[in-house]
């Protein structure tokens, strides 16, 4: 701002904060396991990080009413994602958190902590792929100072209405795992027969009991050859191109070069399944996506599996809701499980899987139905999107707001924050000037692409 609201003083951070970095203590995980064990949770202490609580330990370092603010591994850059945080009580803090504790006699830690996740680390934080403040620029950080009992009355409306926003995150952050169950739930009834089951009254043909291996012409691995990103060769699908939602991604594409031989043998046609084998991630392995005219021609890598269907038994879409409905992810996952740290699925385990195969009208049927469910949880989706954007804008508008001195009406008789801070350092520092933001560097700018 360039001009303070009445009575508002314009001062570092490091002359309303005590900072006591120089106490934290940091434990690893393995350490902190060590001093736990066999002790009741009930009699343990908070242990915190750039971001919250990350753990138990038995002792403390500090006891009291704390403003934590990021080190490093905190989003900085996105005006979004809080920055800083209070605690009470006792505590241990690690080395990922600045450890502030406000002067009583000039600010509040809940102006402090609000202030800090409205202000604009762009220019104050450094590092390319791991953003960091450093103590020496935190103390630089300017702070706009209102009048203590204007601070009391914004900390308090700030709790209350960030507090509601809360609520509302919360609320709608349950929306995704619901739109999760409601799709496996539409995919168990469809690979089930309950999803058609009026529509089959009129149908004679029952449902049969098939293995993978039954409805597929042909199964493999795909190519070893090491693949570069490159302008010439083929282009050749690897796991991360395996997308949700039963697509294939074209993005991020690595080529190699192939000889007539090999490109006939991993070549691509519409209708071809591409199932991910092996990965450490227990839910990508059977992850499955539905080749089309598109990505035709093109070849796959070693850490997937081509299915090419008999098109007289299943429709490639059917195939897919099959290998992806729930009774199916839970046998994948027991036949790849692995304590080695890689999940893997082989092509014989894979052709041992069952489907449950109606006939072609009735799978056409499904997939219109299954369709037509999925659009709508789609447009469900879009919308929480949309809402969750406007709940993360109104908390950064509220706080912009109460620290332009718009949140709360201003009072003329409240003590200048000038006369504080002058009381305070004993008359010897006068209220700042707004500090001018440095320019972002290259390397900043990077890393904030990085994380958006």
């Amino acid at each position: 701002m360039s001009r303070l609201p009445l009575g508002w003083a314009c001062t570092r951070l490091e002359d309303v904060v005590e900072i006591l970095d120089s106490q934290r203590i940091p434990l690893n995980s393995r350490e902190r396991q060590a001093r736990i064990a066999g002790k009741d949770n009930a009699n343990l202490i908070p242990y915190y990080g750039a971001t919250g609580q990350v753990g138990l330990i038995d002792s403390h370092i500090f006891d009291g009413d704390l403003v934590l603010l990021g080190e490093d591994g905190v989003p900085f850059l996105d005006m979004f994602k809080h920055k800083a945080y209070r605690i009470t009580g006792k505590s241990w803090v690690n080395n990922h958190a600045h450890v502030l504790r406000v002067r009583a006699e000039v600010t509040i830690s809940g102006y402090v902590e609000g202030y800090l996740n409205s202000f604009d680390y762009t220019g104050v934080v450094t590092g390319s792929t791991r953003l960091k403040l450093t103590q020496a620029a935190m103390r630089e950080i300017p702070i706009n100072i209102a009048p203590l009992s204007e601070q009391k009355r914004i900390s308090e409306k700030l709790d209350a209405l960030l507090a509601r926003v809360d609520v509302t995150r919360e609320r709608l952050d349950r929306v995704p795992a619901l739109l999760k169950r409601f799709r496996r739930s539409v995919l168990a009834a469809a690979t089930s027969g309950e999803l058609t089951e009026g529509w089959r009254d009129g149908e004679c043909e029952a449902w049969e009991e098939a293995t993978i291996g039954d409805i597929t012409v042909d199964l493999r691995y795909g190519t070893s050859k090491k693949c570069h990103y490159q302008d010439y060769g083929t282009a050749v699908f690897r796991i991360p191109n395996v997308a949700e939602n039963g697509r294939i991604s074209s993005y991020d594409l690595k080529r190699a070069e192939f000889d007539a031989h090999e490109a006939s043998r991993l070549r691509l046609e519409a209708g071809d399944l591409l199932v991910i084998r092996s990965n450490g991630s227990l839910d990508l392995v059977g992850k499955t996506a539905v080749v089309t005219s598109s990505e035709a021609g093109l070849l796959f890598a070693g850490y997937l599996m081509r299915l090419r269907l008999q098109s007289k038994k299943v429709l490639p879409q059917y195939a897919y809701y099959g290998l992806s409905s729930p009774a199916q992810r839970h046998q994948i996952e027991i036949t790849s499980k692995s304590t080695s740290g890689v999940n893997n699925i082989n092509s014989e385990e894979l052709r041992a899987l069952r489907i449950s195969l109606p006939s072609i009208n009735e799978q056409t049927e499904i997939i219109r139905r299954v369709e037509a469910l999925f659009a709508m949880a789609g447009k469900v989706q879009a919308q929480y999107e949309a809402a969750r954007a406007r709940v993360d804008r109104l908390a950064s508008a509220l706080l912009a707001k109460a620290f332009r001195g718009e949140l709360v009406p201003q009072d003329p008789s409240d003590e200048p924050a000038s006369v504080l801070l002058e009381r305070l350092q004993g008359g010897k520092v006068s209220a700042l000037k707004p500090v001018k933001k440095r320019r972002k560097s290259s390397a900043t700018v990077r890393s904030a692409k990085k994380g958006s």
